[in-house]
């Protein structure tokens, strides 16, 4: 007859899963966040410092440029003194005369002229500057900057107050730098 057949039946308990290694996806995202928000936080500061140390430069700019006409209008101012008519003292900066609301004038520092003093109509043209030398002044390559000067005679041909404002773009924002200083109808 036939020979029984038996079947046997084997049965595999799983087991749970263990904890062999390996991230789950909430802590993988979770883990890119912070990541992200590491990076984004070290590039604002680098970017902040970029912004910040252009800033600087731009004052430091600034600065020179005010110490340039300073030095110009007391160098003329001697001159004139020392010349043939020591009362003309604030002789040749004419469109410079006058208070700070006035249109003032631009000198070009780098000029030994009659043409280093022009007057600013309403708003004066941007500073320009020399390759090579970096000299600054009305000839050369346009630059951010704009200097007005204005010479305020505030005791009768005795004593005047320089002012100096100096302005240039940084973005979307004017920025203005501006020091005054007074001169005397002296020789020294």
């Amino acid at each position: 007859m036939f020979p029984k057949i038996v079947k046997k039946y084997t049965y595999q308990i799983k087991s749970k899963p263990t904890s062999e290694g390996g991230f789950t996806l909430i802590e993988t995202i979770v883990a890119i966040i912070i990541l992200l928000a590491v990076i984004s936080f070290a590039f604002t500061i680098s970017y902040n410092n970029t912004r910040y140390a252009d800033l600087a430069k731009d004052q430091v700019v600034a600065t020179f440029l005010v110490q340039d006409v300073f030095d110009y209008v007391i160098a003329q101012k001697k001159q004139n003194i020392l010349g043939d008519n020591p009362s003309d003292w604030l002789s040749g900066f004419g469109d410079c005369l006058g208070d700070i609301d006035d249109d003032g004038c631009s000198i070009d520092t780098s000029s030994i002229l009659d043409s280093a003093v022009i007057g600013c109509n309403r708003e004066c043209d941007e500073l320009k500057q020399t390759t090579g030398d970096d000299i600054y002044g009305h000839i050369g390559n346009n630059t951010k900057f704009t200097r007005k000067v204005t010479i305020n005679e505030i005791e009768n041909n005795a004593e005047a107050v320089v002012t100096v404002v100096i302005s240039w773009k940084s973005g979307f924002l004017t920025r203005d730098f501006s020091m005054s200083t007074n001169i005397f109808n002296t020789r020294y």
